[in-house]
């Protein structure tokens, strides 16, 4: 059985409520004549979120605000990746929502697998494009309709410690990923960064048994204190390296040169649908010339991610990064049924087409 929508136990609250769902109904002139149409919004009833452990607070109330302004009650699955935030919100959230409005679970993968098995009314699940499709394929068993936003982009221009890392663990597969492909060929230059206009690049780092100590890379030990990694351009990259098939949350760039514009665009259009994409390009006619060509989440043109901070357009993935959209009136729109609603008039004209045709 399906949860029910929350239902405002004060009466003041719940007048608002029901005012403002009234002055959202749409009335449509009918196909018939003499009567009308209308569309009314309901909640849906429970909305089941998954959150990753990047941007946990924002890709925790962004949806959470969307399911409640549609009236509907909620369930939040923490990452356990981020095991502070996870447990603050489990203290906050009782002390400001009752159990029949909003449940946060924390929990490893296993708690995450029974989570999104349970048979939400809407599940809004963030996260790689490869759990993606495990969540959609649990949520098929209920019919459950999902939001996916998948492969989320990582920016660090405004963060004042850019090369933090979260813990040990996603160090070391930093490293990893930077041995890897040093093995399969690819060139890796160390940034140095002096101030915010004066960057240098070392010689190409040599990764090798007899070099690596010598770069401080293979034998450097996770420092909890600081976390950090020093940044890394890798050129002459590879589609066989897990670092240009992954996604990287670290101070490390790949590079992927082109000759044209025309090449750069092929590139992109022969893989799968990005969830952001970043033009920089000074020339508008330009910029017009290149945005019909590909197809993505969102785009922010000479800037990185905040077409996301948007929050009163839709954002949403498309293909392998994603499907469906929140946001503003997308949020609500996600999370309400919009029921029509077709009134019939006082004058009937539907009789005269029904049988006996002689009268």
């Amino acid at each position: 059985m399906r949860a029910q929508p929350y239902i405002h136990t004060d009466w003041a609250t719940r007048a608002a409520r029901l005012k403002k769902l009234a002055s959202m109904i749409t009335v449509n002139r009918s196909e018939i004549a003499t009567a009308r149409c209308a569309i009314l919004p309901q909640p849906l009833g429970l909305i089941g979120v998954v959150v990753p452990w990047n941007y946990p607070l924002y890709l925790l109330i962004g949806p959470l605000v969307a399911a409640f302004v549609a009236g509907n009650i909620a369930m939040a699955k923490l990452s356990e990746a981020a095991p502070q935030f996870s447990k603050l919100m489990a203290q906050l959230v009782p002390q400001y929502f009752s159990s029949a409005e909003l449940i946060i679970v924390e929990g490893d993968e296993n708690i995450a697998k029974a989570f999104v098995a349970l048979p939400f009314d809407h599940l809004l699940f963030t996260g790689s494009t490869a759990v993606g499709k495990h969540v959609m394929r649990a949520a098929s068993d209920n019919l459950t309709p999902v939001t996916l936003e998948l492969v989320v982009a990582k920016h660090y221009r405004h963060l004042k410690d850019y090369s933090s890392v979260i813990n040990a663990a996603h160090y070391q597969r930093l490293l990893n990923l930077l041995n890897e492909a040093h093995d399969l060929g690819a060139v890796i230059f160390q940034l140095t960064i002096a101030n915010q206009t004066e960057i240098t690049f070392s010689k190409p780092i040599d990764m090798s048994a007899n070099n690596i100590k010598q770069m401080n890379l293979a034998s450097m030990n996770y420092d909890s204190t600081s976390g950090q990694l020093p940044f890394f351009i890798v050129t002459q990259t590879t589609e066989n390296m897990r670092l240009m098939q992954e996604e990287i949350f670290g101070s490390i760039l790949p590079i992927v040169t082109y000759q044209n514009v025309t090449q750069a665009i092929t590139y992109i259009r022969k893989r799968p649908r990005p969830l952001a994409f970043y033009l920089f390009e000074p020339h508008l006619a330009e910029v017009e010339k290149i945005l019909p060509q590909v197809i993505a989440g969102g785009v922010s043109v000479n800037e990185t991610l905040l077409h996301i901070a948007q929050n009163n357009l839709p954002f949403g993935g498309v293909g392998a990064s994603g499907m469906g959209a929140y946001h503003g009136e997308e949020g609500f729109r996600t999370f309400s049924k919009m029921m029509l609603i077709f009134y019939q008039a006082k004058l009937n004209t539907i009789k005269w087409l029904m049988p006996p045709f002689n009268k």
